[in-house]
């Protein structure tokens, strides 16, 4: 079983944030950033923030980490319950249904990626919230692919890090 690639994943994963985004959560301003773009944008390092992660098994291993600042997390978790002030979004609906909206994105990554015959099974969301953003570090020679959009004036990042098991 090969590597895949982020030429393979990259656009599966923007078509993947971009469809959940307009059709869950409502937003009309999903602008893609372009990988070039992404790495000159200053990102809110100390911002407070929020991670869903995902786990990749089933011939893969690694994970899907998609990253916000909480001000962005509640605009997209009161479009996904339908409540009109992201104020009044509580922790526990935050991180519930960004738990979700992780889970929808990271599926349909997998089903687009089970369509063209690369199959891989995902565990259940892990949210954690924090005062400032941190990314995970990878082994040296392990591919990540990133993708970001930006929805509500914020950035919307996924980073998907997976490597096929040994047969």
């Amino acid at each position: 079983m090969d590597a895949i690639s982020e030429e393979i994943l990259g656009p599966r994963l923007i078509e993947s944030m971009q469809e959940t985004l307009e059709t869950m959560v409502g937003c009309t301003d999903v602008e893609r950033i372009s990988a070039l773009e992404l790495e000159a944008i200053e990102i809110q390092e100390h911002a407070p923030s929020i991670i869903a992660f995902i786990g990749v098994a089933s011939g893969y291993a690694g994970a899907c980490s998609v990253y916000a600042t909480i001000e962005l997390a509640r605009k997209l978790t009161a479009g996904l319950l339908c409540i009109d002030d992201p104020s009044e979004v509580s922790d526990a609906e935050l991180k519930d249904a960004y738990g979700e909206l992780a889970n929808m994105i990271c599926g349909g990554l997998k089903n687009r990626c089970d369509a063209d015959g690369i199959h891989f099974a995902l565990s259940l969301p892990v949210v954690i919230t924090m005062p400032i953003r941190v990314a995970p570090h990878y082994p040296e020679g392990v591919g990540v692919t990133c993708a970001a959009v930006r929805t509500h004036g914020s950035e919307l990042e996924v980073q998907v890090c997976m490597q096929p098991l040994k047969d």
